[in-house]
């Protein structure tokens, strides 16, 4: 896992629809961020007033970029919110950083959370409940 702060963005590639970082699949580690959970999706609401969000926003559409230019066509861009798909081997945690289950997850609050892109979307790995 790799900050947002950390991606030098020469270092992302696309191979086999999977974006890298250097030699190994790449997993982003979002800023502090509110959140909604919709339909087994994690929304991530983008501050335009916020220069980690503003940095993060540019990762995220970067990498947009990169799947477009293979004619992937990509589901986690939206106005103001990045979209990621929550699966079943995603992993969550409350403020203490114990394991919990989603149902034990507000619908809207703050995270920080990782996840990984590929074949066009963003794949939720681990979320942090910020209280």
């Amino acid at each position: 896992m790799i900050s947002y702060k950390k991606i030098n963005l020469l270092d992302i590639s696309l191979s086999d629809a999977i974006i890298n970082c250097k030699d190994s699949e790449l997993e982003i580690k979002s800023p502090i961020m509110m959140y909604e959970i919709k339909d087994n999706k994690l929304l991530l609401n983008i501050n335009e007033n916020s220069d980690p969000h503003n940095l993060f926003l540019n990762i995220c559409e970067y990498i947009d970029r990169l799947f477009k230019i293979k004619e992937i066509n990509t589901e986690f861009m939206q106005h103001k919110k990045i979209i990621i798909d929550i699966l079943d081997n995603s992993k969550f945690y409350n403020d203490n950083s114990k394991n919990i289950t989603i149902k034990n997850v507000k619908i809207e609050g703050k995270t920080i959370c990782s996840f990984i892109a590929s074949h066009g979307k963003f794949k939720l790995k681990n979320f942090l409940l910020i209280v």
